[in-house]
């Protein structure tokens, strides 16, 4: 599991996925969630691929 996707495990939460309306469990690595048709899900997954793309590893 890579850094991305533990990250995106943490940000999951039984409150967040219950008003968005979304499974946790469908989206196991960035990569899956960037092809989610759920909008939160999607943005979620951009802002962590965001992030680990800027990180100060690459600069």
């Amino acid at each position: 599991m890579s850094n991305e996707d533990k990250m995106l495990q943490l940000v999951w939460s039984d409150k967040l996925s219950s008003f968005y309306e979304y499974n946790a469990e469908d989206f196991q690595s960035v990569s899956d969630a960037l092809l989610s048709d759920n909008a939160v899900v999607m943005a979620v997954a951009k802002i962590i691929r965001g992030v680990a793309e800027n990180s100060d590893k690459s600069i």
